[in-house]
């Protein structure tokens, strides 16, 4: 069984244009056996992305005021899904995995990574749920906590899912999020006020729920934070 390289959490954010070349990267490399499975855990610079079925008609404001409040806009991401946010606060983690190896198939990698959220969640004492009908991604009590947004290709996984520890949330405002109109999204520190969190040891128990839940058996590798792992690779 191969190993698992883990990037711990970064302080200051990343921008997601580098962290998309990485992943290309590290996802054309996991396809040819050249690098052992990987899990980039790590907090993004405010941005708004696009998936496959998201569009500009989903950003609530114009692009020159979500540009003055310092968010960037990336349309045409191949992840699944619509138009989301990533910022400082919130977990995003890109599992680039061989999923042929551990005997998953797309549906039950998905239910997988919802399943690692719920479980994150669960340690702080709140009972979240996946697989709510005509609903993507991690609820609780009709609140969105937890997004899912994957891409596989000749069965190695890249893009992944974001987890709302503490991100400011008004940031979600300015968009129709995940394609939901009606939804309202929450977070970990929202629902446990006036609790604080810590975001470095919610990482680590994210990506070690994730690695249990995929059933992989390999390895923990840690290999420094998303910088260490794009000056490697980038």
């Amino acid at each position: 069984m191969s190993r698992v390289r883990v990037t711990s959490l970064n302080r200051v954010p990343a921008l997601y244009s580098r962290v998309l070349e990485l992943q290309k990267l590290l996802f054309a490399k996991r396809k040819a056996g050249t690098v052992d499975d990987t899990l980039l855990v790590l907090q993004h610079s405010p941005v708004y992305t696009m998936g496959k079925r998201g569009s500009m008609n989903d950003l609530k404001s114009s692009m020159e005021e979500i540009q003055s409040k310092g968010i960037e806009i990336v349309s045409g991401v191949s992840r699944g899904g619509e138009t989301t946010y990533h910022g400082p606060g919130q977990i995003v983690v890109y599992p680039i995995i061989n999923l042929r190896s551990l005997g998953l198939g797309a549906r039950k990698y998905v239910e997988s990574l919802e399943d690692a959220m719920i479980d994150t969640a669960a340690i702080y004492g709140l009972s979240c749920q996946g697989r709510v009908p005509g609903k993507t991604g991690v609820w609780l009590d009709g609140n969105k906590i937890g997004a899912v947004g994957v891409a596989i290709s000749g069965g190695v996984s890249y893009h992944g899912i974001s987890f709302n520890a503490s991100p400011d949330l008004s940031a979600f405002r300015d968009i129709v999020a995940c394609g939901d109109t009606m939804s309202k999204t929450t977070s970990l520190e929202q629902e446990l006020k006036p609790q604080k969190i810590n975001l470095n040891t919610v990482a680590t128990q994210l990506s070690e729920n994730i690695i249990t839940r995929l059933g992989h058996e390999g390895e923990q590798v840690q290999i420094g934070d998303i910088f260490d792992e794009i000056d490697r690779y980038v």
